[in-house]
């Protein structure tokens, strides 16, 4: 099974630790100021953004695999979006950044779960009631969005073809990139 993947950005993680280090620095301006309120406060931002700073510099597992199947993202809490699922995939801004929002069927399994007001609000957003949007934020991970936009639209085209073939793709990406 060839698989693309692509991990989080260690230089992304190390900003973050390297930010947060303000919060250790301020901690200490406030306890020489007496005021511990604030200072606790810094304290506890700075505790937690560097546990979760060291979290994403030492996680190694890949964060989005793309194979034959589907693409899944660890970051959201969906299974994997088969390609049959996908009729069409663009790049958007998200918060944090730049996503890809795709258009699946409401045969997706998560699809069902959605409240009444999402599907009100999906219909109006999408003329075509028989879609509806996902996506996959790029914060935080190293890759250009406009070239994985172009392998994820070049499996999309082979959706209806055999697994060799999409396999021959994602194999001829992991060469290039």
């Amino acid at each position: 099974m060839a698989e693309f993947l692509i991990y989080k950005s260690r230089k992304m993680a190390f900003k973050v630790i390297l930010g947060i280090l303000v919060h250790g620095i301020g901690a200490i301006g406030f306890y020489q100021n007496d005021s511990f309120l604030l200072m606790g406060l810094c304290l506890l931002v700075f505790i937690a953004g560097i546990i979760f700073g060291l979290y994403d510099l030492l996680d190694t597992r890949p964060r989005i695999i793309i194979n034959e199947i589907g693409i899944f993202d660890r970051s959201i809490n969906y299974p994997i979006i088969n390609w049959e699922l996908i009729h069409d995939a663009y790049i958007g801004n998200a918060v944090g950044g730049e996503a890809i929002y795709f258009d699946v069927d409401v045969r997706y399994e998560p699809a069902y779960k959605k409240s009444k007001l999402w599907w009100k609000i999906n219909r109006w957003a999408f003329d075509d009631s028989e879609l509806m949007q996902l996506n996959i934020n790029l914060h935080g991970i190293e890759v250009d969005p406009d070239k994985l936009l172009t392998l994820i639209k070049s499996i999309i085209k082979l959706k209806h073809s055999t697994n060799e073939q999409k396999v021959k793709v994602i194999e001829d990406w992991n060469r290039l990139i």
